[in-house]
C-alpha cells in the first residue's frame, strides 16, 4: 500500500473522527477476506524488508511484490459495496497491472529523482533495486509507473495507483468511523 496508502488511511481516521465518528464503527465494516488483506501485507512488507536486509530471497521480491497487489484486488473485489473500496481496487489493480507488465517491478520515471533523491537515482540506474526498475522506451505501462511527486515525505514519488488507493483508503476510513454508507 506504501507511504501514500498509509497516508490517506490516516487523514481519513483523523477528519472522519473530527467530524463526530467513533472508532468502535470500524469494526462494523465487516471486511470480507482480511485473511487475503493480511496475507498480501505480509508479502509487501516481506519484500521490502528482504530488499532493505539484503536477504537471500531478495530474487523473489518482484513475485512478492506483484502478489501481494494481486491479494489487494481480490480483497477489494469482495468488498465492492464498502465506502471508498472501488478506488481502492482501481488503484491496486493499476499497480498489479504495470507491476506484472514490467517483471514485477515498478517503473520509476527518472525525472523526479535528479533533484528529489539523486542518490537512489544511481540505485536504479545500476539495476541494484529489486523492486524497481528506470523507466525508459521499453517500459510498458508507464502512465501507471511512480511518477507523481510530493517533495519532503519518506517516499516522495508515487504512481497514479498509489493515489487512487490514497483516495480509497481516506474515503473507507473517514467513512467507516461516521457510519456513512456502509451496507446494510
Amino acid at each position: 500500500m506504501g507511504v501514500i496508502g498509509l497516508a490517506g488511511a490516516a487523514v481519513g481516521l483523523v477528519i472522519g473522527l473530527a467530524r463526530g465518528g467513533l472508532a468502535q464503527r470500524l469494526v462494523g465494516l465487516q471486511v470480507r477476506g482480511l485473511a487475503l488483506l493480511v496475507a498480501g501485507a505480509g508479502m509487501e512488507v516481506a519484500a521490502h524488508l528482504a530488499v532493505g536486509h539484503g536477504w537471500a530471497v531478495v530474487r523473489w521480491t518482484p513475485l512478492l511484490n506483484a502478489g501481494a497487489f494481486g491479494l489487494y484486488v481480490v480483497t477489494a473485489a469482495v468488498n465492492l459495496s464498502l465506502p471508498g473500496v472501488p478506488w481502492l481496487a482501481v488503484g491496486a489493480g493499476l499497480n498489479l497491472g504495470v507491476l506484472v507488465a514490467n517483471g514485477g517491478k515498478m517503473p520509476i520515471v527518472p525525472w523526479p529523482w535528479i533533484h528529489l533523491r539523486p542518490e537512489l537515482l544511481a540505485m536504479l540506474r545500476k539495476g541494484l533495486d529489486p523492486l524497481h526498475s528506470l523507466a525508459g522506451p521499453g517500459t510498458r505501462l508507464a502512465w501507471f509507473a511512480d511518477y507523481l511527486v510530493i517533495p519532503g515525505i519518506p517516499s516522495p514519488i508515487f504512481s497514479p495507483g498509489d493515489l487512487l488507493i490514497a483516495i480509497g483508503a481516506f474515503l473507507l476510513l473517514e467513512r467507516g468511523v461516521r457510519g456513512v454508507g456502509l451496507p446494510g
